[in-house]
């Protein structure tokens, strides 16, 4: 009892004199943000709304046009008409992922091939501006035209929904889609639902009747389960059920004092309201708490709220300006006295909602938070020094501050009177050097250089004058006096992070550990934590993370996404995820699938202590602290994990961009792509990295930081382009963006053409063979015909009759007229030249053919006189271009004087000439003998069967009891 008394009047006298605090303003906590504005030579266009396309690109329609965003650069849209102009009201993507834009004009257009096309459905659009495009379950689209009402298409036709269809105004706004397949219109008329079923409209009001707090409704956003945020215009907001039709207004709206709301939207579970005069607005819905909410960059007026698939806060403010924020994920309380944090060594957030801290001269600091404005409390601890640090700092579940300090041992506080004493109790801890502080339940853990203590305490004593209990530990298994930290993982064992042995396990009593031996590269462990399935993870010195599962080591370094070896705190926050504290930000780990979530100077956090142990803390709510160079950093954990998105931007060919139209085939000479690419990562886009491999010409991946690139002179066959992108490299675990085309063989090198010239082939050779063998068989047959020809040619040379009539009538002239005589004699002599000088060839020409048959006539006309008579009538110019068999003209005469009578009362007229363009005819007119001549008809058979090798035409003869005719056809020799 007079131990206890001494200990009393102790702690009455410091807390009387000894201890002193002063308390002092503090600027508030804020979320770090980022400012981006559209540069334009004239002037910066003014952003009416952002959206985001399903493929990750951010939207922005402005005052001149649409633009694309991608973290770090703006890229318009450009009009199909180059001259168009168009200031930007509403933009949606459909189902069929057609971009919409709705523009002051009222005109609307779709994003086609990449530029804006101006819609001109048969109706007409609006005249008034389009505000907001939706689309129903059913893929009916809606539109918004404030003064006109709502219009919807469907089935290629505009209908317009107005005051006759009973919609409560025409000056609508913001259209909302509902689960069930309603239309949530706000006008200035309250809150209207519309329901389109089998082509009927029905339209209902939601007005102050039925409990909405204000007629004018500014704005709609999904809440989850049908239920819907509004935004009022002088009455702040309320929530709407869409299944009992109900509405609830919060407590922390019925005083609304913050103004016009312009944007609702329902974001990591937090209400954010964007007002006309005061900002950013905030709405808790599990504390219902509202209040301003602050960011970096000053904001008056926000325009519009949009909210990423990368967990960021996007505001289109009323100064032209898009505003990237991590909302809740990321804030920060600033330290403006302090600008060296690394004097800062210990971090507690207590239960109160209290954040405890120290300044460089080792005060204990205070942080209460509250809307008006944070209190910031300096606590001056007489036996410390500004050379004696307080190293860290614990809870127990009383409540009491435990504060370790470098040389002066451990200190009890009361966290509310702030009345506190050393601990001497604990010999150990006398004086000594203080390095962690840990604790489950009532049990406490306490490492220092002199060795580890545990003590317990009463849970439910709210005084610091108890004195606390020492636990009898068994250490003598342990092996080192320097432990970084205790854990105990509620499961039966005690895990110590040692300096240089390891990790060691102390269950029921017996030590295990785990060093080199299991695995372990680095022995010089500074934390542990367990993760939901409980494994035990632990921070090294110098080689990352390890997991340990019951039965063996997995490491975490640099190869599998960590981004610094540096580690100072490793925590697990309440999703199950791994928080690893670098100098370079927050790592978050998902422990099941090993990928990573990355939180730096794109997020807001930058220089992170890394030389304290003592910097990290977390609530009750799984919230994370942590100290960096602009402040305390309260980590709130999100699920899901951020990675780059992979996009191929477009594929060029020759420079001229594909569309999807062209389709993925291209001829052979169709062998230069470009590809662009991009890995969407909005917080840090300079920070992602990327590789890119070509199936079909390469089976390696290439890793670069550039966002396009070239391939020329492909081979014919089939290709896909794949990208991955990632920001630590570990592209394994990236997804991929593909592109899969064909380049086509030229149509001469393809197997149906070769093919095709194979068949072709074989056939002319066929051809060639066959038409070489018909030619040698008509030559045969020739050569039969010649030999006939030949034959009878040698007959008629040695024909008696011939020969006795010739010398007959020579010798007559020569009595008579001896020079007719010597004519007579050159015309035989000339014959019978001729005759033997053609006998050899298959053909000659028609001239020589003529020259033979009057010579013939001659000789014949000298013995017939006029009863013989010759007609030929034949073109010049036929006579040297045709040829014939040798002898057939001659034969055919003679055929006529030897078969017919040859008179003076009646004369033998013969007549050659040409009929129809391609014969030669020869014809007579018939005059009976009285006997008949012996012939074996020999003559014209050789004529016919010579021709028919000759010619493709036949030998036509003609008898018609008066006129005996025979037409030959036209040999036509080639220059071949």
């Amino acid at each position: 009892m007079k131990a206890i008394a001494l200990i009393a009047l102790r702690l009455t006298i410091l807390s009387l004199i000894v201890f002193a605090f002063s308390p002092s303003k503090l600027s508030a906590q804020f979320s770090p943000s980022f400012a981006f504005v559209i540069e334009e030579e004239q002037m910066n266009p003014y952003i009416h709304v952002v959206y985001q396309k399903k493929d990750g690109y951010l939207l922005c329609g402005t005052t001149n046009g649409i633009y694309t965003f991608d973290g770090n650069r703006f890229s318009k849209i450009p009009f199909e008409d180059a001259q168009a102009s168009d200031t930007v009201t509403a933009l949606f993507e459909d189902k069929n992922l057609t971009l919409w834009a709705g523009f002051k004009s009222g005109r609307m257009a779709q994003v086609r091939a990449g530029k804006v096309v101006y819609w001109k459905p048969e109706e007409g659009t609006p005249k008034q501006p389009v505000v907001s495009i939706t689309q129903n379950k059913d893929g009916v689209l809606f539109f918004s035209a404030p003064g006109e009402g709502v219009y919807y298409y469907q089935q290629n036709r505009m209908y317009l929904i107005d005051e006759s269809d009973g919609l409560s105004d025409l000056q609508t706004g913001t259209l909302v889609a509902t689960e069930n397949g309603d239309i949530l219109a706000a006008t200035d008329n309250g809150l209207n639902r519309i329901r389109l079923r089998n082509g009927k409209v029905r339209v209902e009001v939601i007005g102050p009747k039925q409990g909405l707090p204000d007629y004018m409704v500014t704005g709609i956003a999904p809440a989850g389960d049908d239920t819907y945020w509004i935004g009022l215009q002088e009455k702040g907001f309320c929530l709407f059920n869409n299944k009992t039709s109900e509405i609830t207004v919060p407590s922390s709206a019925l005083n609304w004092a913050y103004g016009q709301v312009n944007s609702v939207l329902h974001f990591q579970e937090v209400l954010w309201l964007g007002t006309e005069s005061h900002g950013l607005i905030r709405y808790q819905p599990e504390t219902q708490s509202l209040d301003s909410f602050e960011l970096k960059d000053r904001v008056d007026g926000v325009q519009f709220l949009m909210s990423d698939d990368q967990h960021n806060l996007w505001l289109a403010t009323t100064r032209a300006r898009l505003i990237r924020t991590t909302g809740e994920k990321i804030r920060i309380l600033p330290l403006p006295e302090y600008t060296d944090y690394e004097h800062i060594h210990a971090l507690l957030r207590s239960r109160d909602g209290a954040l405890w801290t120290t300044d460089p001269q080792n005060r204990l600091l205070r942080i209460r938070f509250n809307p008006k404005g944070n209190a910031i409390e300096k606590v001056t601890i007489k036996e410390l020094t500004p050379k004696t640090d307080i190293t860290c700092l614990y809870q127990d579940p009383g409540g009491h501050i435990w504060i370790g300090t470098m040389g002066r041992g451990v200190f009890l506080m009361h966290p509310q009177s702030l009345a506190y004493r050393p601990i001497r109790e604990l010999s150990t801890l006398k004086d000594g050097s203080i390095l962690s502080i840990t604790g489950t339940g009532n049990r406490i853990y306490i490492s220092s250089l002199q060795g580890c203590v545990a003590a317990e305490t009463d849970t439910l004593d709210a005084s610091v004058e108890k004195p606390v209990r020492a636990v009898p530990w068994n250490l003598s298994g342990l092996g080192t006096n320097y432990v970084y930290s205790i854990y105990d993982d509620r499961n039966g064992s005690i895990w110590f992070a040692t300096d240089g042995d390891g990790l060691i396990r102390n269950q029921q009593g017996k030590y295990f550990r785990i060093d080199q031996s299991n695995g372990l590269t680095d022995s010089r462990i500074y934390s542990i934590t367990a993760d939901k399935n409980n494994h035990i993870w632990s921070s090294t010195a110098r080689a990352g993370v390890y997991r340990f599962d019951g039965n063996s080591l997995t490491h975490i370094g640099l190869k599998q996404g960590l981004r610094s070896l540096n580690i100072s705190g490793l925590k697990t926050d309440r999703l199950g995820n791994l928080v690893i504290i670098h100098e370079k930000g927050l790592d978050v780990l998902d422990a099941q699938t090993m990928k990573f979530n990355y939180f730096d100077q794109g997020h807001g956090v930058e220089g992170l202590n890394v030389q304290d142990l003592g910097c990290i803390s977390q609530d009750a709510n799984g919230n994370i602290y942590t100290l960096g160079l602009n402040g305390i950093i309260k980590y709130n954990p999100v699920s899901g994990i951020t990675t780059p998105k992979t996009i191929i931007d477009s594929v060029m060919l020759f420079q001229n961009r594909i569309t999807a139209a062209q389709g993925n085939i291209f001829n052979h000479d169709e062998n230069s792509f470009t590809f662009a690419f991009t890995g969407l990562y909005y917080a840090a886009p300079d920070a992602v990295m990327y590789q890119y491999r070509l199936d079909g010409l390469d089976t390696s991946w290439t890793t670069t930081s550039d966002r396009f690139k070239s391939f020329t002179l492909f081979r014919p066959g089939k290709y896909t382009f794949r990208v991955r992108s990632s920001l630590n490299r570990q592209f394994h675990l990236s997804d991929e963006a593909v592109y899969t085309f064909e380049i086509r063989q030229a149509f001469y090198k393809t197997p149906w053409f070769i093919g095709c010239c194979i068949v072709l082939l074989a056939g002319a050779l066929y051809l060639f063979v066959r038409l070489r063998e018909q030619r040698i068989k008509r030559m045969e047959l020739l050569k039969q015909a010649q030999q006939v020809s030949k034959f009878e040619v040698m007959k008629n040379q040695v024909n008696p009759h011939f020969l006795f009539n010739s010398f007959n009538t020579l010798i007559s002239a020569i009595e008579e007229n001896p020079a007719v005589a010597v004519d007579y004699a050159e015309h035989l002599s000339d014959f019978f030249r001729n005759i033997v000088a053609y006998r050899d060839k298959d053909v000659i020409t028609l001239q020589e053919e003529l020259d033979l048959v009057k010579n013939y006539y001659f000789l014949q006309q000298k013995r017939y006189g006029d009863a013989l008579r010759l007609t030929i009538d034949i073109a010049d110019e036929l006579k040297t271009q045709v040829y014939v068999a040798p002898m057939t003209l001659q034969l055919l005469l003679e055929n006529a004087i030897k078969h017919n009578a040859v008179l003076s009362e009646q004369p033998l007229q013969i007549t050659i000439r040409t009929v129809g363009g391609s014969y030669l005819c020869v014809e007579n007119n018939m005059i009976h003998r009285s006997s008949k001549e012996r012939g074996e008809g020999m003559g014209l058979q050789n004529i016919i069967n010579r021709y028919q090798i000759l010619s493709n035409q036949p030998v036509r003869v003609e008898d018609n009891g008066s006129t005996f005719r025979v037409s030959v056809p036209f040999i036509k020799l080639s220059h071949d």
